[in-house]
């Protein structure tokens, strides 16, 4: 027997309105990729987990971060089959919608770097080069916790994402190429690290491009209002 795919796909569309209210969410993935989330952190900026997760709270507190269980559609595998978003499990159920994890990248950088410093204390060899490790850290937890990316962002990608959001103009957080390379350097400077030529410069815009972070358009580079990861 040869299974339409397009018909499959069109009875998912017209789900019925009792369907969707009955709809379960999967609560327990959620804090499983919550769990998965914070002890990403703890490691990338190694910390133990009862500051990890005071360091999730605030994220979560200020809207910086946000996590979407996924529904679960109890269906059979028979009426429903689209390999991106199914999996069949034992029972012959399957999920539907994936669960979303949402980062803000366009927030207050000194208040949420002076937050965090506080939640982790002078006991964590806090250094100049702290707002950077913890931005990184933040950044790539939401990558590495959707595991549907290769690329994490480096120290290098961060300074240019920190000298973006240090620049609103017209309601967007924008700057040329050439203001935000030398920015990003001076951030580079100021932390102690070193700085890009313009070869890492392109490469980690490259980077960041891809992994939806900011778009450029006539040399002008956007920072994105957040990264939407899915789990």
């Amino acid at each position: 027997m040869v299974l339409d795919m397009k018909n499959v796909y069109n009875y998912k569309l017209k789900d019925t309105v009792s369907e969707r209210k009955h709809m379960k969410k999967d609560n327990r993935k959620l804090q499983d990729y919550r769990e998965k989330y914070i002890q990403s952190i703890c490691e990338q900026v190694e910390v133990d987990k009862n500051k990890g997760k005071e360091i999730y709270k605030y994220l979560e507190d200020e809207l910086i971060i946000k996590m979407e269980a996924p529904d679960v559609y109890e269906t059979s595998v028979e009426r429903l089959f689209e390999k991106k978003y199914m999996t069949r499990n034992e029972l012959g159920l399957v999920s539907v919608k994936p669960g979303n994890i949402y980062f803000n990248l366009q927030f207050d950088v000194a208040k949420t770097i002076q937050a965090l410093c506080t939640i982790i204390g002078t006991g964590y060899g806090i250094t100049e080069k702290m707002p950077v490790v913890l931005l990184t850290g933040l950044i790539n937890g939401v990558i590495v916790t959707g595991q549907t990316l290769q690329v994490q962002i480096t120290e290098n990608g961060t300074a240019i994402i920190m000298a973006l959001q240090s620049e609103i103009l017209f309601q967007n957080f924008m700057l040329s190429e050439t203001i935000c390379y030398e920015r990003a350097n001076e951030i580079l400077r100021n932390h102690n690290y070193p700085e890009m030529n313009e070869i890492k410069f392109q490469d980690e815009l490259t980077k960041l491009e891809y992994i939806n972070c900011i778009r450029i358009d006539n040399d002008n580079i956007y920072l994105k209002e957040s990264i939407c990861n899915h789990f």
